[in-house]
């Protein structure tokens, strides 16, 4: 079969630019002292078949793969210093063709001298073909070129030095030969795979390649074409004769690459002289069925270059839907290092999907200029409630002492697809140095309120303590000062979680620099944070390590799927000295385990250099249902965790594509391409690079499903309820998350409230319509998905009674009189009256009549056997009513008091059952109060059996007293009091009555 072989025609320019013309053969030297400007000159001669050796490679799990800036780096070891017999070979497949990316060689040392190579097989720097180079260490090299290799499947590469001649190998046929008379350089860099190295510091990697490696050997024999082929379809067995190193590229795990020749000659990721510990150029470890199918599909294209943001580093990305097309479109901050003041401000940028993982900069259109200095750790969320996600983001200000700090930046999405900035017309007006945020209903009022920390100065805690802002309901946020919080100072994150499931927000707060601790703060269901224990930060702790510095990013999710939330964090080591991932599972009694093993990787840990994770992703990126860890380092690279299901994860990075991994790099994780699985979307070196989610690798026994519908239980179907209604539920299987709809119709169109993050077992719904039925349903949510619906239930709303109803006699010379008094309801302001109602039956009945319908007593005697009797009302706003009309003396009495407006009334709310004027008491006496012990209220019955004057008192255990509850005179009867002790601390306490020379004492505690 004929081939095209490229002979070059050179333009050869010596130094001082003079053209002198040349013809170079495919194989010839060329002094590097000049430049070339090449055309290529193609002609026919018979070649033996590139593609048509029937070749495959040895099987292996694993294979190394590289992305442009990646190498694998042998000792520097005289056995390496090749004489003028020797073979080097090995399986690559490319990924694209580039040029002057090197596969694997030695790099003449020093490399800016000759720029050449001792021995090296790389892509040319003419058009990407597979080129042979040696050089003996005089300027020049001399060299093999063939064709471009084949994108994406293996290829087989071996190039041998015979007695004074070069011979180059393609899947065991040899493509090409040329003299070369010496020996190559020893003077010489060291050994690598995937990339050149020079040894000088200020460039370590030179010209790597896109693509994987396996099964690289070398020899110090010349091998023939046969036993090339024979080692290509089968490997080395590591004892062959003449053999050096042997490196099969198959371990998946660790920085290090065996050497499985008789020299142990290990390659290692982390021997370069400058910044050795870095892991952005490390080559990935990588499935070998995802190779040719891979897991994740990378997409690049150009961002830097053409937006001429060249010295802007990328901080974050936002990702939500701003144009209401169904897909995620993006928002990126920046910052301008090197941190000065005043600040060097950069902008948001404003990124619109158009499908395909393609996307397109509408910035002007969506945004348009809004600055940031130090912009990250931001949120997105709906803040005004009208369904459209919103973005927050805390702006630190410039990073240098004295610190000034900046104002944060709300952007509110209006409803033609822009996000307004509304950060000085929404926000407190004062320049922040806020680092870290959560979002959640600290007040539990159905909107998102903002809890952030603040770095700057350490110690200055006055200046540098975290802020709460509050919601309004629509986007507009008021600071709350809590005194707790004044003392913790500087925090570089914080987490708002419900770690109880009682309903209310608790705070994580991990403390900066002085304390190396995460503290816990309890929240009093109002926005309030304190310490639950006395003591401060030291008795209120959730986790201490004496070698943590921090949590840089921190998280709430439930790992294990028994519905309670679990905390994930990435922990910074040192003073930017490394970084792990740290797992606490949570023990349903509000403490946690810290699970120390959750997390594997040669890559976490401390280290002698910057090198940290900043975000997690938490996404179920295999879709098994199980939430999955995505983690983004500076300077370390990503890791891709699969969750096992029992608390533990999987390191699968090796499923990732490979991305150029560098200190300025940010991603996010979500459904690019709205195909039902989680992309990655980062903006890295200058490009933005999307890897589409192509396939899922399983690590779980069994997948995580949707939570079986909930059982309601309060209220019952059918039941009456006042306005404010407290439903409660219970789970058939686990969900960390409810669903709660309450709707006015049972196809659940009218919507009366509808939220989905409810962490309890139960909520309040307040404020809901009188005389109205309602219908209502749950469902509960896990990283699965929202499972089915429970069956659904009625109420019907009253308006809220009285309470704390008592009634008393009133003395004979007022006749047949009762007097009734009550606490207002709580909807006072919206009632008209209050109606009472009298019976000698204990039955309210179904039917009433008032009493002024009746035209005889003995009518109304008889019919109060039976039948409950309107007596009276009262408007709005009076608390007590004196019934005059008692018929019947010596009998019981059952009274009730009913709150009354125009759309509706309450149920009745019933007094105790009371004695009319015949049986007044004949002595003085003091009750038991009830309950005892008590919280934190109880009540006090006492009698007094003639009219005189009364003291009842509370004295404490110390005979101190704290309250006097009557002081007055009071007429003979029966009578009883409610003590609300709230504002007194728990103990012992004695009520003690004194009236005509009478004097008697009960003891009740006061529990909290």
């Amino acid at each position: 079969m004929k081939h095209n072989v490229t002979y070059l025609i050179a333009t050869v320019i010596n130094e001082k630019g003079d053209a002198m013309f040349a013809k170079v053969a495919s194989i010839n030297k060329i002094p590097t002292r000049y430049f070339l400007v090449l055309v290529a000159v193609s002609v026919l001669i018979a070649l033996p078949e590139f593609a048509q050796a029937q070749l495959a490679p040895p099987e292996q799990e694993y294979v190394l793969r590289f992305a442009g800036e990646h190498t694998a780096i042998a000792p520097d070891d005289p056995k390496l210093d090749l004489g003028d017999n020797f073979t080097m070979a090995g399986w690559f497949y490319i990924e694209k063709i580039e040029l002057g990316r090197v596969l694997m060689g030695r790099m003449s040392k020093p490399f800016y001298e000759s720029f050449s190579a001792a021995y090296q097989v790389c892509m040319s720097n003419y058009d990407g073909s597979i080129e042979f180079q040696l050089s003996d260490g005089t300027s020049g090299y001399t060299f093999i070129l063939y064709e471009l290799p084949p994108v994406k499947e293996w290829i087989h590469i071996a190039a041998a030095l015979d007695n004074g001649m070069m011979r180059l190998f393609v899947n065991g046929v040899e493509v090409g030969s040329e003299s070369f008379s010496e020996i190559p350089s020893t003077q010489a860099t060291r050994f690598s795979v995937g990339a050149g190295v020079t040894e000088e510091p200020e460039v370590v990697y030179q010209s790597g390649f896109t693509g994987c490696a396996r099964q690289v050997s070398l020899w110090n024999i010349a091998l023939d074409s046969a036993l090339i082929q024979d080692l290509a379809r089968n490997g080395a067995t590591g004892s062959e004769n003449g053999l050096i190193a042997y490196w099969k590229m198959e371990e998946n795990t660790g920085d290090v690459v065996p050497d499985s020749g008789p020299n142990g000659l290990d390659m290692g990721f982390d021997q370069s002289l400058y910044e050795p510990e870095w892991r952005e150029n490390d080559p990935i470890w990588y499935l070998t069925d995802a190779v040719s199918t891979p897991f994740f599909n990378l997409h690049e294209f150009p961002w830097y270059q053409p937006k001429n943001i060249s010295g802007w580093t990328v901080q974050d990305i936002y990702p939500l839907d701003f144009d209401g097309d169904g897909l995620k479109d993006v928002v990126i901050s920046y910052v301008a290092w090197p941190a000065t003041i005043p600040a060097t401000l950069t902008q948001l940028h404003a990124l619109r999907n158009v499908g395909n993982n393609t996307f397109e900069d509408v910035t002007d259109q969506v945004i348009g200029n809004v600055d940031i200095v130090l912009a990250r750790f931001g949120k997105v969320a709906d803040l005004n409630g009208d369904g459209r996600d919103d973005i927050y983001l805390a702006d630190s200000g410039s990073d240098t002492h004295p610190f000034p700090g900046r104002q944060n930046t709300l952007l509110l999405q209006s409803d033609d697809g822009r996000l307004l900035n509304k950060s000085t017309t929404n926000l407190p007006l004062k320049d922040n140095t806020n680092h870290g945020l959560s979002i959640g209903d600290i007040d539990n009022d159905g909107d998102l309120d903002i809890v952030q920390t603040s770095m700057a100065n350490p110690g200055d805690i006055s200046t540098y303590s975290p802020e709460v802002f509050l919601n309004s309901g629509d986007g507009n946020f008021s600071e709350l000062y809590n005194s707790t919080l004044s003392q913790i100072g500087m925090a570089i994150s914080c987490l708002l979680v419900d770690i109880d499931r009682d309903g209310d927000l608790e705070l994580l707060m991990p403390v900066f620099l002085i304390y190396n601790r995460i503290a816990l703060l309890e929240n009093d269901g109002s926005g309030n944070f304190y310490f639950p224990n006395s003591g401060g930060l030291s008795a209120n702790e959730f986790h201490h390590h004496p070698y943590s510095k921090n949590f840089q990013d921190i998280h709430a999710v439930d790992i294990n799927g028994d519905g309670w939330l679990d905390i994930l964090a990435a922990e910074m080591i040192g003073n930017y000295r490394g970084g792990r991932l740290v797992l606490f599972l949570n023990n349903k009694d509000g403490t946690f385990t810290h699970v120390e093993d959750a997390f594997q990787s040669p890559h976490l840990g401390p280290r002698d250099t910057n090198y940290w994770i900043i975000f997690l992703r938490l996404k179920d990126f295999n879709g098994d249902g199980w939430i999955d860890v995505y983690a983004e380092g500076q300077e370390a690279g990503d890791f891709l965790f699969l969750n096992d299901g029992e608390g533990g994860f999987t390191n699968v990075s090796f499923i990732l594509s490979p991305r150029t991994n560098a200190w300025n790099s940010a991603s996010a994780a979500f459904d690019s391409d709205n195909d039902g699985d989680i992309d990655i979307f980062s903006v890295s070196y200058g490009e933005i690079q999307v890897l589409e989610n192509m396939r899922s690798y399983a690590t779980a026994a069994s997948p995580q499903l949707v939570p079986a519908a909930p059982a309601l239980t309060e209220p019952l179907d059918g039941a009456s309820t006042q306005n404010e209604v407290h439903f409660t539920w219970s789970e058939n299987t686990p969900f960390p998350y409810s669903h709660l709809q309450v709707a006015t119709d049972t196809e659940f169109n009218d919507l009366v409230f509808d939220r989905y993050n409810l962490t309890s077992l139960s909520f309040t719904v307040k404020d809901l319509e009188v005389d109205q039925t309602y219908y209502w349903r749950v469902k509960g949510i896990n990283s699965a998905g929202g499972g089915e619906w429970s069956n659904t239930r009625s109420i019907f709303t009253e308006f809220a009674p009285p309470t704390n109803v008592t009634v008393s006699d009133v003395p004979e010379d007022h006749g047949h009189a009762m007097r009734l008094t009550w606490t207002l309801s709580a909807k006072d302001a919206e009632l008209t009256y209050y109606y009472i109602y009298r019976s000698r039956s204990s039955v309210f009945s179904d039917e009433t009549l008032a009493v002024e319908s009746f035209e005889s007593l003995d009518a109304l005697i008889e019919a109060e056997e039976t039948t409950t009797i309107l007596v009276g009302s009262v408007t709005r706003g009076t608390s007590e009513y004196t019934d005059s009309g008692v018929p019947l003396n010596g009998v019981d009495y059952y009274y009730w008091v009913q709150s009354v407006s125009e759309s509706g009334s309450s149920k009745p709310a019933p007094a105790s059952i009371v004695t009319s004027v015949d049986e007044k008491s004949s002595a003085f006496k003091v009750s038991a109060p009830y309950p005892n012990p008590f919280n934190p209220t109880t009540t006090i019955e006492y009698s007094l059996p003639q009219d005189g004057h009364l003291i009842l008192s509370i004295f404490n255990v110390s005979g101190q007293l704290v309250h006097v509850l009557k002081n007055e005179l009071q007429q003979a009867g029966n009578y009883s009091i409610t003590w609300n002790a709230s504002e007194m601390p728990s103990g012992l306490y004695f009520c003690t009555l004194k009236s005509n020379g009478f004097t008697e004492t009960r003891k009740m505690v006061l529990v909290r």
